[in-house]
């Protein structure tokens, strides 16, 4: 028998980036703002289904096919929003999980 695991989706904050994205309207164009905020749903989806997940952005870079300026804003607004936690060695965990 497999394992289940329970995630308390609602201690989360999967919304809060968003904010960010409300605040680059002025900003951005309406198609790349979009496409901004998919990507922090998208990664913050991730981090929250792997409470355990770590990655340098470097790491995410790869992984998602990211270029550096993407990932650097991405991960900004995910880091403002107390979202992910960036560690001493430049990677980076959900915040709300310890060391």
């Amino acid at each position: 028998m497999l394992p289940t695991f329970r995630t308390d989706f609602a201690s989360i904050r999967l919304v809060r980036p968003l904010r960010r994205c409300q605040q680059m309207r002025g900003i951005m164009h309406e198609s790349s703002l979009e496409n901004f905020c998919d990507w922090v749903r998208l990664i913050q989806s991730e981090f929250a289904e792997m409470p355990g997940l770590h990655l340098t952005k470097r790491q995410a870079q790869r992984l998602w096919n990211l270029d550096a300026p993407s990932a650097d804003a991405i991960f900004g607004a995910l880091e403002a929003s107390k979202f992910l936690r960036r560690m001493p060695n430049d990677v980076y965990i959900r915040a709300d999980i310890g060391c």
